[in-house]
């Protein structure tokens, strides 16, 4: 069985995306500072603690143990105490939490870096599809490699058509087949 397809129809280069978004897996979401695989800017690997904490009027962190789960606050701006929690463990966990704050290092004051941004010149959708055509009918790519292609340039089928950077990318691979 031969399927071919022509590169000028939109409804044909439609089908040919629709097809192989039936085969690619999801991409995995980027990690953030709370997940285990985070990296750091700045060379360590311990997420800031305290950048944007929450603090009430005199500093103190919001506890979920002694201040209530609405986050709510007094008329002077602290936060409002849990029932049942006596003034003595309100006050000591307060002035924990205050000392630990302020024992946690602040992200270091870098000057800002300077990306020099590549130029990629623009690849034309049918440009990419007529390369894939090319590799595959010579042998040098099966379909399963070319889906491959989508998760190592971070990409999608859904997002290719308006991805540059990524099909400038995926096209020189496909160039560099031979």
């Amino acid at each position: 069985m031969q399927i071919t397809f022509n590169p000028a129809s939109d409804e044909d280069r439609a089908a040919v995306l629709n097809l192989l978004e039936t085969f690619v897996a999801p991409v995995a979401p980027v990690a953030t500072a709370t997940d285990p695989e985070w990296v750091s800017p700045y060379g360590d690997n311990n997420p800031p603690v305290n950048v944007g904490v929450d603090t009430d009027v005199n500093g103190t962190p919001w506890i979920a143990d002694v201040h209530a789960g609405s986050k709510g606050r007094n008329k002077d701006g602290s936060w409002r105490a849990k029932r049942g929690v006596d003034k003595a463990t309100l006050e000591a966990a307060e002035e924990a939490a205050r000392l630990d704050l302020a024992a946690t290092p602040e992200a270091p004051d870098l000057p800002p870096v300077k990306v020099e941004q590549e130029t990629v010149p623009p690849i034309e959708m049918t440009a990419l599809i007529s390369e894939y055509t090319r590799c595959s009918e010579a042998g040098l790519i099966s379909a399963t490699e070319f889906l491959a292609l989508y998760e190592q340039y971070n990409t999608s089928p859904q997002d290719i058509a308006t991805n540059e950077t990524a099909r400038a990318q995926i096209y020189a691979h496909l160039q560099g087949l031979g």
